[in-house]
């Protein structure tokens, strides 16, 4: 089958990347504890990973099972892939350069860029996306009808031990919704990652995603990521709409397909 995801370069998503970087730095990057005040007046700090910095999937680094899908699901992958053969693209995200999203921004080759606060975790892609904000300050999940769904969700975090558990809700079925090992997001979709340094040089993230519309029952696979070296700077990732050469003889590109909406 084709890939249909092409990397170019995008000066904007690049501003737009440094920005939102640069007002993570801005926060106190040095409050790696998590503090508690007990009866008696005194601070017990909780020292916990530090997960900051660029990490990259290697060839091996991918494990994922099949998952177990609905009719429904197996059929929507089937139409899919019928598509896909055919020429066509389906991936409309990639097509028209919107946000691609969760799961996707987590399993390509380009690295992930990680800064950690005591309150939050960005995660920032080279490709196409918002970044990732993880909250670590005992907020809830918004409710449901005063938040817009995003391709990346919504995410609170709180510590298990020197794990970092990640409860992600309030998803959308746009971007790049595919997941590892078959199915996809939706609104529907609840995911829950557990991060946790196997040393310094490995993360690993373990992703359990629960649809009943979607699996049969939850789907789980993980991804070990390789620590890249200090001084490791972010590329300019970009998409060009306009460039419709590469697309011309691929068939239906002009509107998303009925069922992502």
């Amino acid at each position: 089958m084709k890939s249909l995801f092409i990397r170019v370069t995008w000066g904007c998503a690049a501003l737009f990347l440094l920005a939102s970087t640069l007002a993570f730095v801005s926060m106190t990057r040095s409050a790696r504890a998590q503090s508690s005040q007990s009866a008696s007046g005194a601070t017990n700090a909780q020292v916990v990973p530090d997960f900051s910095g660029f990490w990259e999937l290697a060839y091996n680094s991918r494990h994922v099972t099949p998952a177990q899908l609905t009719p429904a699901a197996i059929a929507r992958d089937k139409k899919m892939a019928d598509e896909r053969a055919a020429g066509k693209v389906v991936v409309y995200a990639s097509r028209w350069c919107n946000f691609l999203g969760m799961p996707f921004i987590m399993g390509q080759s380009p690295p992930i860029n990680i800064v950690q606060t005591q309150d939050e975790i960005g995660i920032f892609s080279e490709q196409n996306s918002a970044p990732r904000h993880i909250y670590l300050d005992g907020r809830s999940h918004p409710d449901a009808m005063q938040f817009v769904s995003t391709t990346n969700g919504h995410s609170i975090g709180h510590w298990d031990g020197n794990e970092l558990v990640v409860d992600t809700t309030d998803f959308s079925s746009e971007g790049h919704p595919e997941i590892p090992g078959g199915g996809f997001r939706g609104t529907h979709s609840h995911l829950v990652e557990r991060f946790k340094l196997i040393d310094d040089q490995h993360l690993q993230i373990n992703f359990t995603w629960d649809d009943s519309t979607v699996f049969v029952k939850p789907h789980t696979y993980y991804f070990v990521y390789h620590k890249m070296p200090p001084g490791t700077y972010a590329f300019e990732d970009s998409c060009d709409a306009s460039d419709a050469v590469p697309y011309e003889h691929s068939g239906g590109v002009s509107d998303p397909p009925d069922q992502w909406k």
